[in-house]
């Protein structure tokens, strides 16, 4: 439910031509989501250069007034005067969008006040498609998914023991058919890559891709003959991480990955992690797992309770036991429904704020 909501009497109903009525830089993305959302309802026409007789109005600036200064945050009013929306950023309109669409039907909307902002900034979804090759058509369909339930964090595993599945341009045997288990020849390319990361960026949905390492690897020592950890591989590593960050500029995390391996070399990932910060992104590992760096956020993943206080060094990605094939509906859905996200049950706004404890749930 949203932070805040107030039913009242009545219902608006749009007629099959809207006026929208914009204050405030909207983007094209936003103006396309609410003409699709309306268009699902039989309203065919909607112009955003007829303000006089506005019946749905939108309010974007840094100005207003939220209980919330998440640029995620928006209110929601709908009574007998229309439908008015208000946030401070783009991020804000888009999600407010997603709450209008669950709201009525046929272009009836129920009078009602709605405010809204995210409890935890983080909200993600992993998808491991090293081991599991999925067309670039279901994973946009899995964004779509996620971008009506307001998630905005899609965590993509490309490289596992069963293949690589991103093109290197420098090393094209690496994603050769003989190099892979399953799904043989199944990979993507620069432009299916680009296309994905573009894809999330209109939903509101950042993009972090994971490069496994030193573990989760066989496919790297198939092909090149050689361990990440040994100085040959670690240099062909950084070779494939750089080419990397030159082919997709601006993605501010680099997941490292680091688990289920032993670590014979100490200084790999102090190295790797070094190596990915001068590229300009902050890398995350996960926990438990190697020797990662104090500034590396930690994703848990198993293990019992710990909690995440005030005073707990690291910052988190909260992911235990959230394995989607794991789970038995009579057991681990009311376990999750109920365990309090890094075990944090006193002071949890603020800890959760500092720490970016984050829910993630993996496919």
């Amino acid at each position: 439910m949203p932070q805040s909501v107030e039913w009242k009497t009545g219902y608006y109903d749009l007629e099959r031509a809207v006026n929208v009525q914009v204050k405030g830089e909207i983007s094209n993305a936003n103006k396309q989501v609410l003409i699709v959302l309306l268009a699902n309802r039989n309203i065919q026409k909607v112009d955003f250069d007829n303000a006089r007789q506005a019946t749905l109005s939108i309010r974007c600036g840094m100005e207003l007034r939220l209980p919330s200064e998440s640029l995620e945050a928006y209110r929601i009013v709908v009574d007998s005067k229309g439908i008015q929306i208000e946030a401070k950023s783009n991020a804000g309109i888009f999600y407010a969008l997603q709450t209008l669409r669950q709201l009525g039907g046929y272009g009836k909307f129920p009078y009602c006040s709605i405010t809204d902002y995210p409890s935890f900034r983080w909200r993600g979804y992993l998808v491991d498609v090293g081991r599991n090759y999925q067309s670039l058509a279901i994973l946009k369909e899995q964004i779509d998914i996620m971008a009506k339930y307001k998630l905005n964090v899609f965590h993509f595993h490309f490289t596992e023991d069963i293949a690589w599945r991103l093109i290197s341009k420098k090393y094209p045997g690496l994603t050769d058919s003989s190099n892979m288990e399953r799904w043989k020849g199944k990979y993507y390319t620069v432009e299916d890559m680009k296309e994905l990361i573009e894809y999330c960026h209109d939903r509101h949905i950042q993009l972090v891709p994971e490069i496994d390492m030193p573990g989760h690897s066989a496919a790297f020592r198939r092909y090149f003959k050689t361990d990440m950890q040994n100085d040959s591989g670690t240099a062909i590593i950084k070779e494939l991480v750089g080419e990397f960050a030159t082919t997709y500029p601006g993605l501010p995390y680099l997941h490292i990955g680091g688990d289920e391996v032993k670590i014979h070399n100490q200084r790999f990932l102090p190295e790797m992690t070094r190596w990915i910060e001068q590229l300009g992104m902050k890398t995350i590992g996960w926990d438990p797992g190697g020797n990662l760096q104090p500034q590396t956020i930690r994703q848990l993943w198993m293990g019992g309770p710990q909690s995440i206080t005030n005073d707990y060094p690291f910052e988190v990605i909260d992911s235990k036991h959230l394995y989607l094939n794991h789970m038995d509906p009579l057991e681990t859905v009311t376990t999750l429904f109920y365990r309090q996200l890094g075990d944090s049950r006193a002071k949890i706004g603020s800890c959760l704020e500092r720490h970016y404890v984050h829910g993630q749930i993996a496919l």
